[in-house]
């Protein structure tokens, strides 16, 4: 067999620095495309995350506040054993003779469909934080504070419900496994702004 040819060599040499060379920055450019399309998509379900949230405002008000108005609580202790009180009919939803029996029972379905609802929610979230799927920071800065108010008026609620099975601490595990996280996460702050919060102008 002759011996290669050296100017060939030479060529299959400079062809393979040169492939290289342009292999570089090719895979530099595919690393910063992959990079922005993580981004986007993160940056969509965050969003979806959030518009969800809000479709369940009328729920949560249900939750945090109507059953409350007019009435004056220290904590959200207290508001939650009223609650509690309420769904098991001790408690009419409306001081009597503001609302007869009928709508009374029927707020009160009300009531216990709403926190399923945010519950559920809430579940799912947990969930994919806790396998990391979405950052619990991020979700702590876009809704956290909302969320730790509302867990912390059903904390009653969701005691007697893990009490009720035989599954009992997997019932809500994931809701309360956030919520201990979004209760002592940072308070993150903007340098010469101060800490975000959620503004909404009255109606």
């Amino acid at each position: 067999m002759p011996p290669p040819d050296p100017l060939l060599t030479q060529i299959s040499d400079l062809a393979t620095a040169l492939l290289a060379l342009i292999g570089i920055p090719g895979i530099i450019l595919t690393f910063f495309q992959l990079d922005h399309a993580r981004k986007s998509r993160l940056a969509t379900i965050y969003l979806t995350i959030s518009e969800e949230w809000d479709d369940l405002i009328a729920a949560r008000n249900l939750i945090t506040i109507s059953a409350f108005e007019g009435q004056i609580f220290n904590t959200h202790t207290e508001r939650g054993a009223l609650l509690l009180d309420i769904l098991e009919g001790r408690e009419p939803f409306k001081p009597a003779g503001e609302h007869d029996l009928i709508v009374n029972e029927i707020l009160r379905q009300d009531l216990d469909r709403c926190l399923e609802t945010v519950l559920s929610f809430l579940e799912d979230l947990g969930l994919l934080c806790r396998r990391g799927y979405v950052s619990q920071n991020d979700v702590s800065e876009i809704i956290g504070p909302s969320i730790t108010e509302i867990v912390a008026i059903m904390l009653p609620y969701i005691s007697r419900e893990r009490a009720s099975y035989e599954i009992g601490p997997a019932v809500y595990a994931n809701t309360l496994w956030l919520y201990e996280r979004l209760a002592t996460a940072p308070q993150f702050t903007i340098p010469g702004h101060g800490t975000p919060k959620l503004f909404c102008r009255p109606l």
